[in-house]
């Protein structure tokens, strides 16, 4: 009985692989047959030919909508006019989208799309504020007149850079919107524009040598304060005249008559204008210089092209100098060391002085009182000053070299 069984489910199971369904699935075959693409005469007459001379605008929407794009229109009442277009090849239904939307745009209307059933149409001047697409953030669009709403980011330059090498490539009825704080440029354009412009934005929004660095400058003898005041002077003089160059360059001169065999000023390559344009600045950019006192820094905030100017300007001004004021100590054999002080300081001041007796205990001459009345020596300047040693009685101290020389012959 059990043989028997088996028998039968085997013969079942054959029964069951055999057929053709299960054929077909085993080898990898479709269960389905593939649709046919479309002949030539097929996809030929699915293209379409326009001829429009003279057709009022409101027929030429109606068969963009109908024909073409399958949607509804919503019209402003202000849509008027006469379209002037024909084809001279018979065109696909994208192509004659693109065609009719450029012909749109030249006579100021723009067809907005509003889901997937309905089309708006507008004055293209204030299409920017009924919800024009989206294009993305730095993507290629198809080339077309259709009003798109792109975000161009930026890597490494200036957003009021790139916004001013864009600016001449909008439309009177397009829209750019500088935004510092992300780094990117939001523009309402029409695609062919959109694209063009993230063109430009590829060579403009490269690593460039003008981006501004910061350098550390410690200095050794002069303070920091003092040499960045210095340089803050330096740079606004700079500043000023490159200024005043480019305001003169700039003014219309008077046009004066040319001399006889000589060639006008204006024609000539070397003229002033030509000088001016091609002469080079020390200084490019902004500046920005700060001081810290504590640790006699200082930071400089430039472009890498000023940094050879300022590291010369650095070194001078950071250079050791002789200080002005130097002490010397000249013994004293027999004068007093009071005495002495006050007359080199009426020497140099042009005062009177008195000396006193004053009692010594070791002596090789007795004192005498000396008064005199001394004009004061031209040749001794910046102050220099006499003052005698209080626990060092036979010493004079002189603050600057001219005394030195009166010190010495009080000595002998």
């Amino acid at each position: 009985m059990k043989t028997l069984l088996r028998l039968i489910w085997l013969l079942l199971l054959a029964a069951w692989v055999s057929r053709p369904e299960c054929g077909r699935a085993q080898t990898g075959a479709p269960l389905h047959p593939p649709v046919p693409a479309k002949s030539p005469a097929a996809a030929e007459a699915d293209k379409v030919e326009m001829n429009f001379q003279g057709t009022p605008i409101q027929t030429v929407l109606e068969y963009y909508a109908e024909t073409l794009a399958k949607r509804s229109i919503i019209q402003a009442p202000s849509i008027a006019g006469t379209i002037y277009f024909r084809s001279q090849a018979k065109l696909t239904i994208e192509e004659a989208k693109a065609a009719l939307e450029s012909v749109f745009a030249i006579n100021n209307i723009a067809v907005i799309p509003m889901g997937e059933k309905f089309l708006k149409v507008v004055q293209i001047a204030t299409a920017k504020q009924e919800g024009v697409p989206f294009g993305g953030e730095g993507k290629t669009l198809p080339a077309s007149d259709t009003l798109m709403t792109q975000v161009i980011p930026l890597k490494f330059a200036e957003v009021a850079d790139v916004a001013a090498a864009l600016q001449p490539y909008m439309h009177p009825y397009g829209q750019m919107l500088p935004l510092p704080k992300s780094n990117c440029v939001l523009i309402t354009e029409t695609s062919g524009n959109v694209n063009q412009m993230l063109e430009i934005v590829k060579y403009i929004d490269v690593p460039s040598a003008l981006r501004m660095e910061t350098r550390i400058f410690q200095l050794k003898h002069a303070k920091s304060a003092d040499v960045m005041q210095r340089l803050q002077g330096i740079v606004q003089e700079l500043t000023q005249q490159l200024g005043a160059h480019t305001t003169t360059a700039a003014a219309p001169a008077t046009p004066q008559p040319p001399m006889p065999g000589r060639m006008p000023a204006a024609a000539r390559p070397g003229g002033a204008a030509g000088q001016a344009a091609a002469e080079d600045t020390m200084i490019e950019g902004k500046v920005i210089i700060t001081a810290d006192e504590r640790t006699n820094k200082m930071f400089i905030l430039s472009r890498p092209s000023n940094f050879d100017f300022f590291q010369k300007m650095v070194e001078e001004l950071d250079a050791k100098v002789d200080p002005d004021v130097v002490m010397k100590v000249i013994s004293l054999d027999y004068a007093t060391a009071e005495d002495v002080a006050s007359l080199v300081n009426a020497l140099i001041t042009g005062g009177s002085v008195s000396a006193r007796r004053r009692p010594y205990r070791c002596r090789r001459s007795p004192p005498r009182a000396v008064a005199a009345a001394v004009e004061p020596i031209p040749a001794f300047c910046n102050s220099p000053k006499a003052c005698a040693s209080c626990r060092i009685r036979a010493r004079i101290r002189c603050c600057s070299w001219p005394p030195r020389k009166i010190c010495c012959a009080l000595r002998r």
